[in-house]
């Protein structure tokens, strides 16, 4: 079963907030929920701007992603047990895990332990460990 949604192909946007909106319908002038144009849909989101659904979740994702951030080893340990880890990697005397809970699409906070270093950064779920550990170590 297909929703309305899936069938969208262009959405409007809002640049500042970094959020869609809504999604367009068929006839790509109205959105599907509140049946508004784009000039209405500027009344509350003065910058909104119709998007190809593919770019405009792109833009939501990446407006999540952070650069690691040292923590402490306290902080690594409560984020490894508020909920259960994904894809948690030992190796050398590092360890990384992503949080099962995501902010924003594909991205979630990630957490690594490099020798007596501490780090959280968010970032796609899709990183292997090797990656996460270049981006703690490049940033």
């Amino acid at each position: 079963m297909t929703s309305a949604y899936t069938q969208s192909e262009y959405c409007f946007f809002d640049p500042e907030e970094s959020k869609i909106i809504d999604y367009l319908r068929e006839d790509n002038l109205t959105t599907l929920i509140e049946r508004q144009t784009l000039e209405q849909v500027r009344e509350s989101y003065p910058e909104a701007i119709k998007l190809k659904i593919e770019k405009a979740w792109t833009l939501y994702e990446e407006a999540a992603i952070t650069k690691p951030e040292e923590i402490t080893e306290e902080e690594f340990d409560w984020l490894l047990n508020v909920l259960p880890p994904k894809n948690w990697w030992h190796g050398n005397n590092c360890e990384s895990f992503i949080m099962i809970e995501h902010d924003r699409g594909s991205v979630t906070r990630i957490c690594v332990r490099d020798g007596q270093k501490y780090y959280k950064f968010s970032e796609r779920n899709s990183l292997t460990p090797y990656q996460i550990l270049d981006k703690i170590r490049n940033c």
